[in-house]
């Protein structure tokens, strides 16, 4: 219901809530998101430790050490990729060692809500998955409401955001990644049935209803069958 002619916009308890989602506008997109930035940069250190490693050609390192942190997990790395397997590159070795470090660090248990499940290389992307999930939801009512113009823009910011996931792979688990481009496939593609709904296209051929109905449900639990499959290859 977008109107409703029964509430008095005069009234105490309209004024009340209209300051109140006011505040809440810049409450909930904003300063979440950033006190999540803030602090998970206050504890970067220890989520992902301040040293760099490159591997050349010739296997040999060269390492740019900071601190005694640095130097133990330095040498856990090096030892690891010695033995790891020959499809283990070099980076997912680091993030490996990486987490195994600041799982073991009590400091930062309190934030692992945050960055438990991303490699420490990308230990913001809390933030930046927060800020996704907000442009796909509310804020999506400030761009041209109820339009067709409101979908395509909605699947290009879907669009750009699988992109985004596919650069930087920020889940350390496997299973996790797939079900996360699953999901992403799932949006865009339940946006584009809701695109062709609005244009009404499929009105062109009547039994075009069915198969796009048909479509939606089976893009609508993909996910659902993934997650069950890994569950079933987990056990």
């Amino acid at each position: 219901m977008r109107v409703d002619y029964s509430i008095n916009c005069d009234s105490s308890k309209y004024q009340f809530c209209f300051v109140w989602a006011t505040i809440m506008i810049f409450v909930y997109p904003i300063a979440i998101p950033f006190m999540y930035w803030w602090l998970l940069k206050s504890k970067k250190d220890d989520i992902n430790p301040p040293f760099r490693m490159v591997e050349n050609k010739s296997r040999d390192f060269a390492i740019e050490q900071q601190n005694d942190i640095a130097k133990e997990i330095q040498k856990k790395i090096l030892l690891q990729y010695e033995f790891e397997e020959e499809d283990k590159s070099f980076e997912d070795v680091c993030e490996k060692v990486k987490d195994e470090h600041r799982s073991s660090n009590d400091q930062i248990e309190y934030l692992g809500f945050l960055y438990d499940s991303y490699k420490p290389s990308v230990w913001w992307w809390e933030v930046f998955d927060s800020e996704r999930r907000l442009f796909l939801t509310g804020m999506l009512v400030f761009f041209l409401d109820g339009t067709a113009v409101q979908i395509v823009i909605a699947m290009i910011i879907s669009f750009l955001s699988f992109k985004i996931y596919s650069y930087y792979q920020p889940y350390l688990a496997s299973g996790i990644a797939l079900l996360s481009d699953i999901t992403q496939y799932q949006i865009f593609f339940t946006l584009f049935g809701a695109l062709l709904i609005k244009v009404n296209l499929e009105k062109e051929v009547e039994h075009q209803n069915k198969i796009i109905d048909i479509l939606l449900v089976i893009i609508f639990f993909l996910p659902v069958g993934a997650m069950l499959l890994i569950l079933f290859c987990l056990i």
